[in-house]
């Protein structure tokens, strides 16, 4: 998989004419993977192409505080449990939680709180 520029996903979701920040992000994200601007939700969805996936960013971004958010895989790598329970690969995982951070920092954006 290759690394997500969090703080370029964040800017680009910023622009873009969606309400929830977790499909900002979602949209953001699947960019970079594609090397390809201007997808809707439906493409980017294609992109990330698994749902467990955009299932666990979502759980991540309703249930963690932003600043459990903010440590990235290497800093906090995830749990075997984790990966064992979702069916996801760390590769897999490490997306979900660039997404949910992504969606963390659009939404405090959006609040007018420094993200």
């Amino acid at each position: 998989m290759q690394k997500i520029n969090l703080e370029k996903a964040v800017e680009r979701a910023k622009s873009l004419p969606v309400h929830s920040a977790l499909d900002r992000a979602v949209i953001a994200v699947a960019e970079q993977i594609q090397d390809h601007g201007d997808l809707d939700l439906n493409k980017a969805v294609e992109v990330i192409n698994n749902n467990q996936i955009l299932e666990y960013a979502a759980l991540l971004y309703e249930s963690l505080r932003s600043q459990e958010l903010d440590k990235d895989c290497v800093e906090n790598p995830p749990s075997l449990e984790s990966e064992r329970e979702w069916s996801l690969q760390e590769d897999q995982i490490c997306l979900a939680r660039a997404i949910a951070q992504a969606a963390a920092k659009i939404e405090l954006a959006s609040n007018g709180s420094p993200g």
